[in-house]
């Protein structure tokens, strides 16, 4: 304490101090980095640190491989479907990031169906903002073992198997002025190794409560035996 006369003692309760400055709210967080995964840099056998797997401790199921790459390339990602599984939609892999919230966000990637033992797998984007239950679905592509492609509840082609198909998807979240598809919908594009290009647009996203994208992910769907090849992921933000 302060001791002494009792003008002294009462110094301190006589000095004016001004107010701190109010300061400016903090900058929003940047956003998110591209991600870009082309499988090159993991040898055969191994699995890429840039995704999560399930189960985990299966490298057999999900691993990157040499038996079949998108030209100009020399390796993939190879997913096998086995018996005795857990759950239904393993083997699975998936990215979760900071979230694209505004603006035009593309994925994409180049999917092929094995011809010998063709599988049934989808490609999911989610919503993992609170809320509205776990997760909420944007973007959901099903292909089937027959090639049969859906999405928007609804069948839309059919991709051969044995032939890489190059899978893009292109979608808008927050400010209409931006936006590059219609609102709540997103853009497919599909394309096969042949250079037939088709194009689906304004098809509903899976849960009309999606409004930004933090994950994506393969899942797998079918009875044991199915393989497929996964090249190329990207996810990124896009100009219009």
């Amino acid at each position: 304490g302060l001791y002494g006369d009792a003008d002294w003692v009462a110094a301190p309760t006589k000095v004016v101090r001004q107010p701190l400055p109010e300061l400016p709210p903090p900058p929003p967080p940047p956003p998110p980095r591209p991600f870009v995964e082309y499988f090159e840099s993991t040898e055969p056998g191994g699995q890429p640190g840039s995704l999560n797997y399930s189960p985990e401790g299966r490298p057999e199921l999900v691993q990157v491989s040499a038996e079949q790459a998108v030209a100009g390339g020399q390796r993939s990602l190879k997913i096998t479907k086995v018996p005795g599984l857990k759950y239904t939609w393993q083997p699975h892999c998936y990215h979760a990031s900071r979230p694209h919230t505004s603006g035009n966000v593309r994925f994409a990637c180049d999917v092929l169906n094995s011809a010998a033992a063709p599988a049934e797998f989808s490609i999911s984007l989610r919503d993992y903002s609170p809320g509205h239950g776990e997760f909420r679905d944007g973007a959901v592509v099903s292909f089937a073992g027959n090639g049969t492609v859906r999405a928007g509840d609804r069948t839309l082609t059919t991709v051969p198997a044995g032939a890489w198909v190059h899978v893009e998807i292109v979608f808008s979240l927050g400010s209409a002025g931006m936006a590059a598809t219609a609102a709540g919908a997103y853009r497919l594009t599909l394309t096969v190794g042949d250079g037939a290009v088709q194009v689906f647009e304004a098809i509903p996203y899976a849960n009309p409560a999606f409004r930004q994208v933090s994950w994506f992910g393969l899942c797998g769907a079918d009875s044991p035996g199915g393989v497929y090849y996964v090249d190329n992921l990207r996810l990124e933000a896009v100009r219009p």
